[in-house]
C-alpha cells in the first residue's frame, strides 16, 4: 500500500501529520544535541544556546504526544501547531491549510 500524499489527505490528516513530524524534528536535535564531543570546550553563550534550544524541543515533543495527536480535533491541532510556530519564531500568519 502507498502512503498517502500530502495533498490527498484531509485536513486533521494533514495537521497531524505534521504534528508527528515536529515530534520526530525535535527528537532526532535533542539526540544531536546529546551527542555534542567535549561539552566542556563550548563557551557560556554556546551553553545557554544549547540549553534554550533544549528546552524548546522538551516543549515540542511534550505537546506533540501521539495520544494527543491522534484525538485532537481540527482546532486543537490548530492550536498546538501555531503554539509550535510561536515557540520557534516561525511565521504564525503562514496558511496552515
Amino acid at each position: 500500500m502507498k502512503r498517502p500524499k500530502i495533498r490527498d489527505m484531509s485536513p486533521i490528516e494533514r495537521a497531524r501529520f505534521r504534528l508527528l513530524q515536529a515530534r520526530r524534528g525535535a527528537q532526532h536535535a535533542l539526540k544531536s544535541l546529546a551527542a555534542i564531543q567535549e561539552p566542556e570546550k563550548l563557551t557560556p553563550e554556546e551553553h545557554q544556546n544549547v540549553a534554550a534550544k533544549t528546552k524548546i524541543f522538551q516543549s515540542i515533543i511534550a505537546v506533540t504526544k501521539p495520544s494527543h495527536v491522534r484525538a485532537a480535533t481540527v482546532a486543537q491541532a490548530r492550536s498546538i501547531i501555531e503554539y509550535l510556530m510561536a515557540l520557534t519564531g516561525g511565521d504564525t500568519r503562514r496558511d496552515l491549510n
